[in-house]
């Protein structure tokens, strides 16, 4: 993924990799209102391996409103020192729409290898 994409109101489930995966130094990306992991609808879980993964990535926002549950493994996944300054807010993390146990097989959001100033 390259930088300043913005994305609302998407779905990226049933991937045989991740949802989405943010790298190489990509920044200033940001999800909206999107279904990652699960149907059109938030209901049904359709996971992917993780649903977003920023590895040396840098200033993007998945930020109100998305729901992140269903995948097999972590919802949200943040690694490595080059990953800084992103910010996961106001979303569901493993509910679905409604509020619903759907879960992540990982962690909602998990920090690994160095990840610092991430919110």
């Amino acid at each position: 993924m390259l930088a300043n994409n913005s994305f609302t109101k998407c779905v990226l489930s049933g991937n045989a990799a991740n949802g989405a995966s943010i790298s190489a130094g990509a920044s200033l990306n940001k999800f909206t209102a999107c279904h990652i992991g699960t149907d059109i609808d938030g209901k049904i879980a359709l996971g992917n391996i993780v649903g977003v993964d920023i590895a040396c990535g840098s200033q993007n926002s998945l930020d109100s409103l998305n729901v992140i549950s269903g995948n097999y493994s972590d919802g949200v996944r943040i690694r490595s020192t080059a990953s800084c300054l992103n910010l996961v807010n106001g979303n569901a993390l493993g509910p679905d729409v409604n509020g619903n146990a759907l879960g992540n097989g990982g962690s909602g959001i998990a920090l690994l290898n160095g990840a610092w100033a991430n919110q």
